[in-house]
């Protein structure tokens, strides 16, 4: 397994579950209308099959199976912890979706298993070597001409952002070596690497780009 960093949400060092989780990422304007902004980008379709990497307490799953009920849902998610969340709030609105153990770099599917994959504020949290083998399973993963819409912090100068991480250090849920890669701009030459190809879509938003990706 790897060493993804992702863990349970923490302030303080403490562990936070919903609905402090939750609420917290809407007042900084991360949580349910920006994953709305995400469904938009990645469209996904009637009868799809879609993964969820990194899916936290499923607000983008949830969001999704409850736009398009015909759509196939999946979450992984390394903190059995925070699946146990996401699993009561689908369980709450009577959603069929299956939240899975697993970090990003070695997932339980078969290749060419799902038409889209969805990662939302996760890569800023892995180291580069992980972000490396997220990216080449996400590849195997998809179907030929499957979409992946990946979305987090960009390339910036921005005193608020980094001052935001380095404390989100002191607390115990950030790394600015793991976000170094996002703020120097490279998530692009990371993605084209592991052969998608991708373009920028979208405004950013309090930071975060989005970008569209295609196994070609």
């Amino acid at each position: 397994m790897s060493d993804q960093t992702i863990g349970q949400p923490k302030i303080l060092g403490v562990g936070i579950y919903m609905p402090v989780y939750d609420v917290a990422a809407d007042l900084i304007g991360l949580g349910r209308n920006f994953q709305a902004k995400v469904y938009r980008l990645l469209q996904p379709q009637r009868g799809e099959i879609v993964l969820d990497v990194a899916s936290g307490t499923g607000t983008f799953a949830i969001l999704a199976k409850s736009v398009e009920p015909k759509l196939t849902i999946m979450g992984v998610e390394p903190d059995t912890k925070i699946i146990s969340v996401a699993n009561k709030k689908a369980n709450r609105k009577k959603l069929d979706i299956k939240f899975i153990a697993s970090t990003a770099q070695d997932m339980p599917f078969p290749t060419n298993s799902f038409d889209a994959v969805n990662s939302s504020l996760a890569f800023h949290h892995m180291s580069t070597t992980d972000k490396r083998a997220a990216l080449k399973e996400i590849w195997r993963v998809l179907k030929p001409g499957g979409r992946f819409l990946l979305s987090d912090f960009g390339k910036s100068k921005s005193f608020w952002l980094k001052t935001s991480i380095r404390f989100g250090e002191l607390l115990g849920f950030e790394s600015m070596n793991c976000a170094k890669d996002n703020l120097e701009g490279r998530i692009p030459d990371l993605i084209s690497e592991a052969k998608f190809s991708v373009e920028t879509v979208a405004s950013r938003h309090r930071g975060v780009e989005f970008w569209l990706c295609t196994k070609s």
